[in-house]
């Protein structure tokens, strides 16, 4: 029962990022998500795979587009946290530690929404497998009870994209937020390949037949890269960049893991 618990909430947990399309509804104040449906009719192979490889390093990937997807969320309705990262950006700069982004002393915009927009996905839960509860910890933290499951999912999450692995954001083409921007986000694939699956972002849902969709998976590659902007990707702090903070992210749990640049 455990081992199925397990496998429940993997599952749950991974999927929200997999599907094709998505829909959102809002309440007056536009930060604060109410529910985010996809279209399941339309999940492809591909990403039905997704959820069944359990492997480490792929574990690491899905939980890098976590991490880019939320963050495309952050910027695109919070104009404070647009503007505390682009503060880290300044001109030549293209990278930022998650760390400090997420785990300042001080609270800031953009970690306060990322956290509550992640405890969302948490608890949302629907027949289309949004993350959820169970009775077992997600892969990357220990198990155990606690009076609010909610906030220590969130926790475990945090400590495995900050603790147990050191993941930075790349913005290839900095940042340019215009009156109607769009935002991609993805993932290193953690091999040599110079394409991985992502999410375009639009600024308002666009209608594609009778659904509005306001987020569309895409395949990132160079020519991509070279017709878009606001482009965010998720990728592990190669071990000669890593701070003797960070020592523990080593990544010597995961085999065949490439850290070449990615796009090439």
């Amino acid at each position: 029962m455990r081992l199925l618990n397990y496998l429940l909430l993997l599952l749950l947990f991974t999927t929200a990022c997999q599907n094709k399309n998505e829909r959102i509804d809002l309440e007056p104040d536009p930060e604060i998500i109410i529910a985010e449906t996809s279209n399941v009719e339309e999940e492809t192979n591909t990403t039905a795979q997704r959820s069944k490889d359990e492997k480490p390093v792929n574990i690491l990937e899905l939980r890098m587009q976590w991490v880019s997807y939320l963050t495309g969320r952050v910027l695109r309705y919070n104009n404070t946290a647009r503007l505390e990262v682009l503060q880290l950006l300044p001109e030549g700069t293209e990278v930022i530690a998650l760390e400090d982004l997420l785990e300042n002393r001080n609270p800031t915009e953009f970690s306060s929404s990322f956290i509550d927009m992640l405890e969302l996905f948490i608890t949302i839960i629907d027949e289309n497998g949004k993350p959820g509860l169970a009775e077992d910890s997600p892969p990357g933290g220990g198990g155990g009870s606690s009076s609010n499951p909610t906030l220590e999912l969130v926790q475990l999450f945090l400590d495995y994209v900050l603790n147990e692995n050191c993941i930075e954001l790349y913005f290839p083409k900095g940042l340019s937020f215009t009156p109607e921007f769009e935002i991609t986000s993805t993932a290193h694939p953690l091999t040599l390949e110079n394409e991985n699956y992502g999410y375009l972002r639009y600024y308002e849902p666009i209608l594609i037949g009778e659904e509005e969709i306001l987020v569309e998976e895409i395949t990132f590659n160079p020519t991509y890269l070279n017709q878009a902007d606001n482009i965010i990707i998720a990728r592990p702090v190669r071990p000669d960049f890593i701070p003797d903070s960070q020592a523990a992210c080593n990544y010597e749990q995961y085999q065949d893991i490439d850290f070449t640049l990615f796009p090439l």
